[in-house]
């Protein structure tokens, strides 16, 4: 498994770090405030629960825990863009 950020729609990740050459399932996640505050169950941390923002999948689900995304690697330096659609 190799995972890296994505930020402003770019990613990379270093040789050493990415996937090996074959085929490999590709996932892509991300997170974003839903504008809501939820309550969170005390912890060890916050004894008392807490308030906080509420996240929720930036990303549809076919492109992260369902994803239908195949890909291969030929190489260390292979290039592989994803035209995602919201919807």
């Amino acid at each position: 498994m190799a995972g890296g950020r994505i930020e402003n729609g770019i990613y990379q990740l270093a040789a050493d770090a990415g996937p090996s050459a074959g085929q490999h399932v590709v996932r892509i996640a991300g997170k974003r405030k839903s504008g809501r505050k939820i309550q969170v169950p005390p912890d060890e941390y916050s004894p008392e629960g807490a308030v906080v923002e509420e996240m929720v999948d930036a990303v549809p689900a076919r492109y992260g825990e369902n994803s239908d995304l195949i890909r291969d690697i030929a190489s260390p330096s292979t290039e592989i863009n994803f035209e995602l659609e919201s919807q």
